[in-house]
């Protein structure tokens, strides 16, 4: 008996490593379905968001101002909400950018844009600095005008022709002052929808236009 007390023992270690092996495998075979399964309930998931996505109803359309010197009004003009704003606004061709959470349908916010604020008191002041010199020059015309009442001859025709040189200049001047502080303003909008469907407007080009509400009358 002896002799086969090995053997036996040998048999009963093989038995015990096909016992593993027996249910290892079925424990790979049970991870590998559940693997599996987890993966088509994935794809299934994905396409009908996908579909979600395709057939959702959204409408949401833009319209921008400048409400203030430097503030550009945006307004969703839609119904739907608008989620992750992304406002690229466009002055002379150089874009800037800004971002907004949400605006629901219908929602408009105010941006300041610190650019846009510093050209339009540029212009303000460079408007106001040509009226200003223009003043100026009218009444020195004036002083040198009653100065010249009493001069005669070549002194008076020439007083008369450089009185007449600076109006022509100065009406031709005015002509052009709505042209100061003017830039070419565009945008365009990028959001999701709340589904998370990437939307995007086309341009809007607002033309050339001031950064902010007219500029005033400086003169007196």
């Amino acid at each position: 008996m002896k002799d086969w007390a090995w053997v036996w023992g040998l048999v009963g270690v093989l038995g015990v490593i096909a016992g593993f092996l027996a249910f290892w495998k079925a424990r790979s075979s049970d991870a590998a379905a559940k693997l599996s399964l987890k993966a088509a309930q994935e794809s299934v998931t994905i396409a009908k968001r996908t579909e979600e996505r395709e057939t959702e109803a959204h409408f949401v359309d833009w319209a921008g101002i400048w409400k203030g010197p430097g503030v550009f009004m945006l307004h969703n003009t839609g119904d739907d909400t608008a989620n992750d704003v992304k406002l690229v606004l466009y002055i002379d061709y150089q874009p800037y950018n800004f971002y907004v959470e949400t605006l629901d349908g219908d929602e408009a916010t105010d941006i300041d844009v610190p650019k846009a604020l510093q050209l339009w008191e540029q212009g303000r002041d460079d408007l106001a600095a040509r009226r200003w010199n223009r003043k100026q020059e009218r009444i020195e015309a004036a002083a040198q005008r009653r100065a010249g009442k009493d001069a005669t001859g070549a002194a008076k025709t020439m007083s008369a022709l450089a009185g007449f040189g600076m109006d022509s200049r100065h009406r031709t001047e005015e002509m052009f002052d709505h042209k100061v502080g003017l830039y070419d303003v565009r945008y365009r909008v990028f959001w999701r929808t709340d589904l998370g469907t990437p939307k995007d407007s086309d341009y809007r080009k607002h033309g050339d236009e001031l950064l902010g509400p007219a500029y005033g009358d400086t003169d007196e």
